[in-house]
């Protein structure tokens, strides 16, 4: 799918946020634990949560879909080979490893898919599970995993690792006494995964700077109302920040996006935040010669943001910068940008800095990259002068419900073909 992109004056409107893409795809892995019917309400209709409920249904469970509600059960005996091309599509698929460990003891699998970021391993996530009394017998072409008794164990990352931090939860469910989990991370994702477990039976709770799960003997089926996705939120806010704007979200939670808000407010944005709403009043003038940006872990800046939020920098004075500590080669969007002259440069090291200076943009021919990219380059593409085509834009649809109808919806000029 291709998108054509007029440069767009100014922007008005309500935009319903969805359901958080990185809570539901573990929640939702996760929930054939429970021995009965497990319902989740606020789930995203995007493509990635698809290609999940594809491989629930392969391995014999029951998923119906109701607007945006899920109604999980396992019919019978779980497979435990998930060699289908939908893992590959999602790194998602990954939160099947622990929960297919819990259910069979032994796990196949296709080696998870999703955005190319440069080096993502699974490390983390391997040396828990061998801690835990797993054996890894290869990583290579695919993912093959084995144990005969989970055992508890404490499990100290190196760094915060989100998705090791949730695969770890996950598989000490059930495994007898306390796994504790040292520097784990707490993204709000995290605390909204441990809630939902919890909800099924789960012992799990924060203390200072780790994680304890005692292990329980089954977990029951439950109803849980998933968190919505603040970085969606924060992806129409920035948006709203790039381009003269009157917006207005809801569904979203304005605790979730301090960090977010603090970086608009300095910007000059006119923000005022109700229960599950945040309305932005951008008239096109800027408090800041430029800033000065860091992403990394929860509440830093989400490096799945600072893609989104470059195009609004063009705007600024002066240089400003945008330092990512978790991704160095989060950069495909970069070369996109600079065909729409955007002036813009990195230096990796161990880090990843990027120099965002001022920029007129204008429209010309550019390709989608990964997820968050391919949304930054969209709000780019609205700044540009004239008319931009983005070449398969079909990233962008796995992490934000209804894209397209959203951005019409306020005003935005895109088309696709």
């Amino acid at each position: 799918m291709n998108a054509i992109i007029k440069e767009t004056n100014s922007l008005k409107g309500i935009i319903k946020i969805g359901g958080s893409k990185n809570a539901a795809l573990p929640i939702i892995a996760s929930s054939i634990l429970a021995s009965g019917k497990v319902i989740l309400k606020n789930v995203p209709d995007i493509s990635d949560i698809d290609e999940l409920v594809s491989i629930l249904k392969k391995i014999n469970v029951t998923v119906l879909k109701y607007d945006d509600t899920l109604i999980i059960e396992r019919n019978g005996k779980i497979k435990n080979e998930i060699l289908m091309d939908e893992v590959k599509k999602i790194r998602g698929s990954i939160y099947l490893l622990p929960v297919l460990l819990n259910l069979r003891k032994k796990v196949i699998s296709k080696c998870p898919g999703g955005c190319n970021l440069g080096k993502r391993p699974i490390d983390y996530h391997l040396m828990a599970f061998e801690k835990m009394n797993v054996k890894v017998l290869d990583t290579t072409k695919s993912i093959s995993l084995k144990t005969k008794k989970i055992k508890n164990a404490e499990i100290t990352f190196p760094r915060k690792t989100l998705g090791g931090t949730i695969n770890t939860i996950i598989l000490a469910l059930f495994a007898k006494g306390e796994t504790i989990i040292n520097n784990p991370s707490t993204e709000p994702e995290v605390l909204d995964t441990i809630s939902f477990l919890n909800a099924m039976g789960g012992n799990i709770k924060i203390l200072n700077n780790k994680i304890v799960i005692k292990g329980v003997r089954k977990l029951t089926g439950t109803t849980f109302k998933i968190m919505s996705d603040r970085i969606e939120a924060a992806s129409y806010l920035f948006l709203a920040a790039s381009i003269p704007s009157n917006l207005t979200i809801t569904n979203v939670d304005s605790k979730l996006l301090k960090n977010e808000l603090t970086i608009l407010t300095k910007l000059g944005m006119e923000i005022e935040t109700e229960y599950q709403k945040i309305t932005l009043i951008n008239k096109g003038k800027y408090k800041r010669d430029f800033l000065n940006i860091e992403a990394g872990n929860y509440p830093l800046l989400s490096t799945d943001l600072q893609q989104v939020i470059t195009p609004a920098l063009f705007n600024l004075a002066n240089t400003s910068t945008i330092t990512d500590y978790i991704y160095k080669d989060r950069i495909a969007h970069i070369n996109e940008l600079k065909k729409l002259n955007a002036k813009i440069e990195i230096i990796q090291n161990d880090n990843l800095i990027i120099k965002i200076y001022p920029s007129k943009l204008s429209g010309t021919t550019i390709n989608g990259v990964d997820l968050r990219g391919t949304f930054g380059l969209i709000v780019a593409s609205g700044m540009a002068k004239g008319t931009t085509k983005i070449i398969e834009i079909d990233n962008v649809l796995r992490g934000y419900e209804k894209v397209i109808e959203k951005l019409q919806k306020i005003g935005f000029q895109i088309l696709v073909e």
